[in-house]
């Protein structure tokens, strides 16, 4: 496996993390970045080129268009919206002389000036233009990234484009889809966690432990733009150990014995979560009041708190229930749809959580760990597969596979709540009284 994330971004952390531990003026650092951007910008057209000259005709139409989508809207850019926030974290650089007299809690957040090291050089009338260039880079990255993952969970490449079309539409909170986070240093961040989590589903650490260099760098990248994700790798390489120690040792077992078990280590973890919030009250005091039930479990749907709603929306309730109802027909997909709302429904996880995240609000950004999308469009196909198979008619046969289309396309085209649909977010041209 090949990664390409600290393989394109470690040598500028690399040196950005020199200059910040010596004192070396920007000025040369920011010159120093250019030959790195040269660099960058022959192995992008070695591959531009390469998959060009070589990709099936349908690759090269379907990634093309996607390039197009994201490029015409250019960078969502309204005001007032975090955006213009990420857009001055950006250009603030040009008045500074040293990494440290940049503010505190930004300056550890290298993506800033990796943007400006490559904007900087722009007349304040195209800056944001060009920020529409660069937004759309990171949307198409964050798509590679995902369909990379994918195909190494063996899903087929029509498949794979059909899940790169439901991130865009479902991932994000509220109307704010992929779009609006581009400008911020989220997206390297997460680009770096998802190819992290490729590199565990692959078993690449267990087979050469010499890899786990990759994963460290991997988790500076993660730590120097956007600390949540490292929650996430926290969480999901935790829950990924679990699988594949478990899937191997259940098979073992008698169904009853497991069934037993499972009820057991249930029932005790409960009684565990009612204590914790009885007599530990203080694990909770940073959450809102009510958040979490009398068994130490967050309310995800309960509705008085909106923002787990706003996330999930309808596709994501769809997602977990098909990731719960036909788990067997892809059990990794699936798991790994379930683990992030589990881990907030899990007494000790959440205690966890209640401890380290400063506020209440911020813990539907668990749900981010995994696209809910992926639980969505792996339930369709195995609808589809289940009807193939089945003894029905043909008439059913034909009809079925348009129906969960369309039931798709309903659940998550609307913006309005609670199936907040992205995709409007996407194209939305702000009037330019706004912007």
């Amino acid at each position: 496996m090949k990664f390409y994330i600290t393989s394109i971004f470690g040598p500028y952390l690399a040196l950005y993390l020199i200059a910040w531990a010596l004192s070396i003026p920007l000025s040369f650092l920011f010159y120093a970045f250019q030959f790195l951007h040269l660099a960058f910008a022959l192995y992008i057209a070695k591959k531009l080129w390469g998959f060009f000259k070589n990709a099936p005709l349908g690759d090269k139409v379907f990634w093309s268009l996607l390039a197009l989508f994201f490029l015409l809207p250019g960078a969502y850019l309204e005001f007032p919206s975090d955006p213009w926030e990420h857009f001055r974290r950006i250009f603030r650089w040009q008045h500074l002389g040293y990494i440290s007299d940049y503010p505190v809690n930004c300056k550890a957040k290298f993506a800033y000036f990796w943007a400006y090291s490559l904007l900087g050089f722009a007349p304040i009338g195209w800056r944001i233009k060009l920020c529409g260039l660069y937004s759309a880079f990171w949307e198409i990255l964050l798509c590679l990234s995902l369909y990379r993952l994918l195909k190494l969970c063996k899903v087929p490449k029509r498949w794979a484009y059909i899940h790169i079309v439901a991130f865009i539409a479902t991932f994000g909170t509220n109307l704010f889809g992929i779009r609006y986070y581009a400008l911020a240093s989220t997206p390297l961040a997460y680009c770096a966690y998802l190819e992290l989590l490729s590199a565990l589903v692959a078993g690449v650490f267990k087979d050469n432990p010499k890899t786990l260099v990759w994963g460290v760098a991997l988790c500076t990248i993660i730590a120097f733009n956007h600390i949540q994700e490292l929650i996430f790798v926290a969480l999901m390489s935790s829950a990924l150990a679990a699988y594949s120690k478990l899937s191997v040792e259940i098979k073992k077992l008698n169904l009853q014995l497991v069934c037993a078990a499972f009820l057991i280590f249930t029932t005790s973890i409960l009684y565990f979560g009612m204590f914790l919030i009885h007599n530990y009250p203080n694990i909770y005091s940073n959450m809102i009041p009510g958040q979490l039930n009398r068994f130490g479990m967050f309310k995800i749907w309960d509705s008085s708190y909106g923002f787990y709603m706003e996330t999930i929306t309808v596709a994501g309730w769809v997602s977990l229930v098909c990731s719960t109802i036909f788990f067997e027909k892809s059990p990794l997909l699936f798991y790994m749809t379930l683990v992030p709302s589990l881990s907030l429904l899990f007494p000790i996880t959440a205690a966890i959580y209640a401890y380290f995240i400063p506020t209440g609000y911020l813990t539907y950004r668990i749900l981010y760990a995994f696209p809910l999308s992926v639980g969505l469009v792996e339930g369709i196909r195995a609808v589809l597969t289940i009807t193939r198979k089945a003894y029905i008619p043909h008439y059913l046969k034909a009809i079925i596979p348009s129906l969960a289309f369309i039931a798709a396309v309903l659940i998550v085209t609307p913006y309005s709540y609670p199936f907040r649909g992205k995709i409007f977010m996407q194209i939305y041209l702000p009037p330019k009284s706004k912007t």
